[in-house]
C-alpha cells in the first residue's frame, strides 16, 4: 500500500511539472544589429520573423513563442555578439538562440 501511496504521489508531482512546463513560452533569442550602420539588416530579419509568426501562427506545441531581440551594433564585433548571446543564454534562459547578420558574430 505504501509502494502505492509513493507511486500516485511521483506520477502527480510529474504531471504538475509537465503542465507547469508546457504553460511556458518557447523563448527565442536573436542577436541583431538594431543600431548603426548595419540597422537595415537587423530590422529585416526581425520583420521576416515576425511576419513569419503572424502567418504560420506564434505557438508550438501548445506553447507561445516569446521573441526576445538584442542589439549586437555595429554587428561586426564578434565578443559584442559573445556577450549577447551569453546574456540570453544565462540570464533570459532562452531556448533557442538565433539571428547573427555577420558571419564574425556568429563565430
Amino acid at each position: 500500500m505504501k509502494l502505492l501511496k509513493n507511486t500516485l504521489a511521483l506520477l502527480c508531482a510529474l504531471f504538475v511539472a509537465i503542465a507547469a512546463h508546457a504553460i511556458e513560452p518557447i523563448k527565442i533569442g536573436l542577436v541583431l544589429p538594431m543600431s548603426g550602420p548595419f540597422a537595415g539588416y537587423g530590422k529585416q530579419i526581425e520583420h521576416g520573423v515576425r511576419l513569419y509568426l503572424s502567418t504560420h501562427g506564434d505557438s508550438v506545441a501548445g506553447r507561445k513563442i516569446q521573441l526576445i531581440i538584442r542589439d549586437d551594433s555595429p554587428g561586426t564585433a564578434g565578443d559584442v555578439s559573445k556577450r549577447m548571446a551569453t546574456e540570453l543564454v544565462v540570464n533570459d534562459r532562452v531556448d533557442i538562440l538565433a539571428g547573427f547578420a555577420f558571419t564574425p558574430a556568429a563565430f
